[in-house]
């Protein structure tokens, strides 16, 4: 019977499948005897919480729940960092080379930035996210920077 009524179903206009739902589903709560919500009319809403409680709540679990940076120490070999979660990670110094290239004393003058969403260092311009470190992103070298050894080669002319 159904296999028989889905074409018919299928080629009725939009106002028609409407005013079909809506009559299916007056049709089901008459059989299991549940009262529907009328139109117009106004239906108390539970909550554990006051209204502005409730939007503190929601705009708490929506904000983002990655891990923030605590503390962090660079040594010659490793950048490592505390996060707030109680997890330390590390990552090899050489993915950055800024931080690579810079002294123990411009290592040491950095500021947790972004509410711990990254760390920045005012003395080589470097900055480093918690989320690179956790996913594996190290820091690119300009364009200019990879290409110095090539530009500082001298070019001699081959006799012919």
């Amino acid at each position: 019977m159904i296999t028989e009524l889905l074409p018919k179903v299928q080629s009725l206009p939009r106002a028609d499948k409407l005013r079909l739902m809506q009559f299916l589903v007056f049709e089901l709560a008459r059989e299991e005897g549940v009262t529907l919500l009328q139109p117009d009319e106004e239906y108390p809403i539970w909550t554990p919480y006051s209204a502005f409680d409730a939007a503190t709540t929601l705009l708490t679990s929506l904000r983002r729940t990655d891990p923030l940076i605590q503390d962090i120490r660079v040594t010659d070999d490793t950048i490592t960092a505390d996060l707030t979660d109680g997890r330390t990670i590390s990552v090899p110094l050489v993915w950055s080379w800024r931080l690579s290239e810079a002294t123990p004393e411009q290592r040491a003058n950095y500021e947790i930035i972004g509410g711990g969403e990254g760390v920045h260092w005012p003395d080589v311009d470097e900055d480093i996210s918690a989320a690179g470190m956790l996913y594996g992103i190290p820091a690119r070298q300009p364009r200019s920077s990879r290409l110095a050894p090539f530009r500082a080669a001298r070019v001699v002319p081959v006799p012919t």
